[in-house]
């Protein structure tokens, strides 16, 4: 029997697309020449051809397992779909990157940008005409023939948040050109933020002005619109006010996650284990104490 290039195990389908996967890649979010927005992303999809090529060649050859993996889990199936992943969209791929430090509004109110906290390796995020996104990496022989992950983020389901607007380039050309501030891009990144609700931020470089594109499962937790331009400081702003995290510091290696947890004020793990300890060793000497009580009753009684 064949082995499955992929799966070894049926793949679990999840209802937002987490990101925490481990994807060599090869090449950084790299800097181009300025140019308009509509010229910098038609360079931009030029210089992905051959990668894209590679990735629909792999895929289509994986359709039938991909299909048999969806099949394993009916709740997801489109009705009457001959094919249940639907056609991979490859105008539409997109390569995603991670934030090297997760904070990253601390790391942008300690160094003033965040191009510089983008990670080199990315995995490239595949669309399919019936809502799914399979996640493709690299494998160790430098292929893209690894898929991680296959997501359910662009299911028409009622009820959930659009965010399929993340890989409309026709609209992401329209948004950059209607702002004033954008005259020329020299520097376009998806970046995928588990820390904030598994938000995917595009991220603009303009001149020396960054901008954010947010496309999250919860706008209604980071504040944030989807779709929407943000100056990187605006966007700070508000993640602060309603995801506020411990802050990054370089002098501190450490990252501290989510709870609004402050450097001034840091929530201490050892001061939780204490009081368990405590509480711990407080029900153990009741325990030993009664066992002491019925092992001399039981004593008083045999002499009887």
């Amino acid at each position: 029997m064949k082995n499955s290039r992929f799966f070894s195990k049926p793949l679990i389908l999840f209802p937002t697309v987490l990101l925490l996967w481990s994807l060599p890649s090869s090449g950084p979010p790299q800097a181009r020449a300025a140019m308009t927005a509509k010229q910098f992303i038609q360079e931009q999809q030029k210089s992905y051809a051959s990668q894209q090529e590679e990735l629909m060649n792999f895929l289509e050859e994986s359709r039938g397992e991909i299909d048999h993996t969806l099949s394993l889990t009916p709740s997801t199936l489109l009705e009457g779909e001959a094919s249940p992943v639907g056609e991979f969209l490859v105008d539409s791929t997109y390569p995603v990157h991670l934030f090297d430090h997760p904070d990253f509004v601390s790391y942008y109110r300690e160094h003033g940008r965040i191009d510089t906290n983008i990670q080199p390796d990315y995995r490239w995020n595949v669309p399919t005409s019936n809502g799914y996104l399979v996640a493709v990496g690299q494998s160790s022989s430098g292929a893209w023939d690894k898929i991680s992950m296959i997501g359910t983020d662009f299911l028409p389901t009622e009820g959930l948040t659009d965010i399929s607007g993340v890989f409309d380039k026709q609209k992401l050309v329209e948004t950059m050109e209607d702002c004033p501030d954008i005259q020329t891009v020299s520097q376009i990144s998806y970046i995928d933020s588990p820390m904030y609700t598994s938000t995917t931020f595009i991220y603009i470089r303009s001149g020396e002005q960054e901008f954010l594109i947010p496309y999250g499962p919860r706008p209604d937790f980071t504040g944030l619109e989807n779709g929407k331009l943000y100056p990187i400081e605006d966007a700070a702003d508000i993640l602060e006010a309603t995801s506020p995290q411990q802050v990054y510091s370089s002098d501190d290696e450490s990252i501290y996650g989510g709870g609004g947890a402050s450097p001034e004020s840091p929530v201490s793990l050892a001061d939780g284990n204490s009081t368990l300890l405590i509480a711990g060793g407080i029900i153990l000497a009741a325990l030993l104490i009664g066992s002491v009580i019925l092992l001399l009753a039981i004593r008083k009684r045999s002499k009887r």
